[in-house]
């Protein structure tokens, strides 16, 4: 079916439901049509601890409430909460990313505030820290009863000093509806409109109380499924857009150092083999071993080209993988007296993803010898002893690595809340101590062995004197079986696609790279407020409070990879470890109100916080918060924060143990030309908090003049010294070289040449050397920006005399200002950058907005809802620099939803019935070349912030009792 027509079917789809609804509609008193309206109430939220009624912190938060994601009718919470502008995104923000190796986040949703990193939003479920579902100590939203929750608080700004380390972003905080009774549900399935990634969802949740209302139970359950979209090629955006090296550029003629291409590929592998460089060059073998010419490329250099016989492995590649999720809840509380309630909370989630990432590649450093029996008789070897091959792996069995990530995560909760006479009732008491474990299961199956794989490919014929017992002469068998004829080693045919056999493939992938992770986690807490006395503005408020916390983890890996401290794999090279960290802390915050019903000063409002840290890997720190908010009249509030705030070294920037990744491409500085080297990559015990700087100023506006509107506009910047970053091995290359930087001498310390290497230059000693990059205090970060948020609610009827119906309208908008990294003395500007390429990071785009729209009536509610992201740029280099890309520039995007839902009695339930399109104009990803070291491997898009999958929809059913 043609898009345009698919999108008409869309069309018709909601305008048909939409009739139906709204001629019911016009049937249902007008009573009736406000009473499934759900507005949210003004509420205390997260930014602050205080408990107040009518108090609103001064740090900026947006709230999202039940309805609001009822209107989304997405499958999962966190995927509507990452499309809020304040929220940046990552490749590993959401479960739909297909990067399964960093951190273990494989099918994970977890938050990127600002762009600043995972590790620096702060995840709480209803107040409480969650355990951690990797040693980044990241929490896993597929892992939480969200099905059960009130609202969603979204603290854009420093919250350290209020909740602890790691909010120096902000928080994002899932509020548990505690007194739900009753029972509802939601079930409901979708699908991409190319009939793939079919998504099925349910929850259950059920709310009773007992012992004459002074008990009461929340139960509930929720899955989902979401099968991948495995490969590029099934999309019409996929055109094989890489960025390619401009073999032209000089440091003088002002050309870029990358020009983007379609149909590009590598240039020096192929799926049957090539042979690179020497008197050879310029062979490539069909199948069954066909000797045939290799058609070079028209243009690239190192492994990247575009035209003549390149080959693309991009269309191999996932758009997303497999997952599936799950979580069951129950809490208890009950009234031990009139002012006391003691509860018990125990979950349960448990995720699974599977991903087919790359298979194997080798890109010219094969060695074959002259007396390899499976040379083509067709290959004149004019003479040589030995040459080069390259080679793609798409046999069955090597073709991809499966890479499967299994997650389950219990957590016990025990509680008791309280309230006293003291200080005129005021005074109020809550503790809790919480246990919870995450066992994390990482295998990456498929997966080379690559001393077996060097070991197979160097083949001989078995000799009438001195061989392989048991083998016929002549035979072909591994030249190391010879002198170890226990060794199992099985000849490997490199030469044709198809070639290898079963045998050999099997011997090469003998063995799988896995670890077992077990990260546990202990909280106790004990907070207080009260109100000790009154300021002629009134009274004064304080909270209160001590905290203890211990974070631990050790691992268990695969025999293989523990008994080698090198590379053994091709892909995740596991190392045992272990390490714990133990936090001791305490806070306090005041609300004093400093004035109040004044010419200009209808009140004015002062919060200051201050924690202290104690952390047993690096001593004690302090963190702190002063607010104010100036209520100028009933319309007007001004409010403004000034926080330090901290995130300290989690398990893994500690206590990783140092481990071998794959080779990677590396360029070799002053050159266009790229090689391989594997990254060392492993914890720093040494490390000390990150310490940030954060202010924020803004106002809300309520118009009197104009009830149901509200906008509010915040200033924003965070400043973060000794900021933890891994530096790419690309980056240490760099400094060791004073590229775009002064010469670093350490960096030089970090890089371990080949010793043996193919030829004397530069190149030759980077070729298959090994880099050391780890964490480090060595940077500054500072991002800046202005959110807007508006929103209206209005009655038709109150605009326009004979209306029916009702309006809410919703945007929530974000202006990214600066955002720079300095480090080794150079700054780098990432702002309005999508794609991080060959630097460290990206900024994301200067605009992003969410706006949606719902009209009411009746039981009929249609939502549109727009995701706008402006222009943007690669990257941020000079246009002449070696980093460049000529097609720089990256064009806006905007998609629209649109979710219609009725209300309706159904054997007396509150019932709807909902039916969603997401990007109903299937629009497509813009195009974004890479100019990062794995290039070769990229789809040519961007799927952090674009829509991959294209037109979606969606039908469900929800309900309560």
């Amino acid at each position: 079916m043609h898009n345009r027509d698919r999108c008409l079917g869309a069309a018709r789809i909601f305008c048909g439901v939409s009739a139906i609804a709204i001629s019911a509609a016009f049937a249902i008193p007008a009573a009736a049509q406000d009473a499934g309206a759900a507005e949210l109430e003004s509420v205390v939220v997260t930014a602050s601890r205080i408990v107040r009624d009518g108090y609103e912190a001064p740090t900026p938060t947006t709230v999202v409430g039940l309805a609001d994601l009822q209107k989304q009718s997405v499958s999962n919470i966190a995927n509507y909460v990452n499309m809020l502008p304040q929220l940046g995104t990552g490749a590993q923000a959401s479960p739909r990313s297909t990067n399964f190796a960093a951190g273990n986040l494989g099918g994970t949703n977890s938050f990127n505030m600002r762009n600043l990193g995972l590790v620096r939003t702060l995840t709480l479920f209803d107040g409480h820290r969650v355990v951690g579902s990797n040693l980044q100590q990241l929490v896993d939203v597929n892992l939480l009863p969200t099905n059960l929750i009130s609202r969603v608080d979204v603290v854009t700004g420093g919250a350290s000093a209020a909740w602890g380390s790691d909010a120096v972003a902000g928080v994002v905080n899932f509020v548990l509806d505690k007194t739900f009774t009753g029972v509802k549900g939601t079930a409901a399935y979708g699908q991409s409109w190319q009939n793939d990634g079919a998504n099925v969802s349910g929850d259950l949740a059920a709310g009773f109380r007992f012992a004459g209302g002074r008990g009461h139970v929340l139960l509930s359950g929720r899955y989902e499924r979401e099968d991948g979209i495995f490969s590029n090629a099934s999309r019409e955006w996929f055109t094989g857009y890489k960025a390619v090296p401009n073999t032209a550029r000089t440091a003088t003629n002002g050309q870029p150092g990358f020009i983007a291409y379609d149909k590009a590929g590598i240039r020096t592998a192929t799926p049957g083999g090539m042979i690179v460089g020497g008197p050879l060059a310029g062979v490539q073998f069909g199948p069954g071993g066909q000797v045939l010419p290799y058609q070079a490329a028209t243009t690239g250099s190192g492994l990247i080209g575009v035209g003549g016989d390149t080959y693309d492995i991009g269309p191999n590649l996932a758009i997303t993988p497999d997952t599936r999720n799950g979580a069951l809840f129950g809490r208890v509380s009950y009234d031990l007296t009139d002012n006391i309630n003691a509860y018990v909370e125990l979950s349960k989630g448990w995720s699974y993803g599977l991903n087919y990432t790359l298979g194997y590649m080798r890109f010219g450093d094969i060695t074959i010898r002259a007396d390899n029996p499976f040379i083509p008789a067709g290959l004149d070897l004019r003479g040589q002893t030995s040459f080069q091959l390259g080679r793609v792996m798409e046999e069955p069995g090597l073709n991809a690595v499966q890479a499967k990530n299994k997650r389950n995560q219990t957590r016990l909760l025990l509680g008791v809340d309280g309230k006293t006479d003291w200080f005129d009732n005021s005074f109020k008491w809550s503790t809790y101590y919480q246990h919870g474990e995450t066992d994390l299961y990482a295998e990456n199956a498929h997966n080379p062995i690559i001393a077996n794989y060097n070991r197979a490919v160097d083949v001989v014929r078995n000799p009438a004197s001195g061989g392989v017992p048991g083998i016929a002469v002549g035979t072909p068998v591994c030249r190391s079986t010879i002198t170890n004829p226990t060794n199992g080693c099985q000849p490997l045919n490199l030469f044709g696609k198809g070639s290898p056999s079963t045998q050999a493939i099997d011997y090469v992938t003998a063995s799988f790279a896995w670890q077992k992770i077990y990260v546990k986690q202990d909280v106790a807490n004990f907070d207080f407020q009260f109100e000790p006395f009154s300021l002629p503005a009134g009274p004064l408020a304080v909270a209160a409070g001590a905290g203890y916390r211990k974070e631990s983890f050790h691992n268990v890996v695969d025999p293989l990879g523990a008994a080698n401290s090198g590379a053994v794999y091709w892909f995740g090279n596991y190392k045992a470890s272990r390490g714990e960290i133990e936090v001791k802390e305490a806070f306090v915050e005041v609300v004093a109100p400093l004035l109040k019903d004044l010419p200009f000063v209808k009140s004015m409002d002062f919060n200051g916080a201050y924690r202290s840290t104690d952390y047993s890997t690096s001593g004690r720190v302090g963190t702190w918060k002063l607010g104010l908010t100036w209520d100028v009249t009933s319309d007007l509030r001004l409010r403004g924060t000034r926080s330090r705030d901290i995130r300290a070294a989690n398990l893994d920037d500690l206590f990783r143990a140092p481990a071998a990744g794959a080779l990677i491409g590396a360029q070799v500085p002053g050159t266009s030309q790229q090689v391989f080297v594997t990254t060392i990559t492993g914890g720093v015990p040494t490390l000390t908090p990150e310490i940030a700087s954060t202010t924020a100023f803004g106002l809300v506006y309520r118009p009197s003049f104009l009830p149901g509107f509200s906008v509010s506009v915040d200033r924003w910047k965070i400043g973060i010294d000794d900021a933890i970053v891994t530096q790419t091995t690309q980056q240490v290359v760099n400094a060791c070289y004073g590229v775009g930087e002064v010469s670093n001498p350490l960096a030089c310390n970090q890089i371990n040449y080949n010793p043996n290497p193919p030829t004397p230059d530069l190149a030759g000693r980077l070729t298959n050397s090994s880099v050391l990059v780890g964490g480090a205090n060595i940077a500054r970060q500072d991002v800046a920006g202005w959110d807007i948020e508006a929103s209206y609610r209005r009655d038709l009827a109150d605009l326009f005399d004979g209306t029916v119906g009702t309006i809410d309208l919703r945007a929530v908008g974000t202006h990214l200002t600066k955002y720079t990294q300095t480090a080794n003395g150079v700054t780098q500007d990432y702002r309005g950058m999508v794609f991080a390429g060959i630097f460290p990071i990206a900024g994301g785009p200067k605009w992003r907005w969410l706006i949606t729209g719902t009209y009411s009536l009746g039981p009929s509610a249609t939502t549109f809802t727009v995701r706008t992201i402006s222009n943007a740029v690669v990257n941020n280099a000079p246009r002449d620099s070696a980093t460049a890309v000529l097609q720089n520039d990256i064009s806006a995007r905007g998609y629209l939803d649109i979710n219609q839902s009725w209300s309706l009695n159904f054997l007396g339930s509150q019932s709807q019935i909902f039916a969603k399109v997401e990007n109903v104009l299937d629009t497509q990803p813009p195009k974004v070349p890479s100019n990062a070291p794995t290039s070769h491997a990229s789809s040519g898009v961007n799927g952090e912030y674009y829509d991959l999958i294209g037109r979606y929809w969606r039908v469900g059913v929800r309900f309560r009792y």
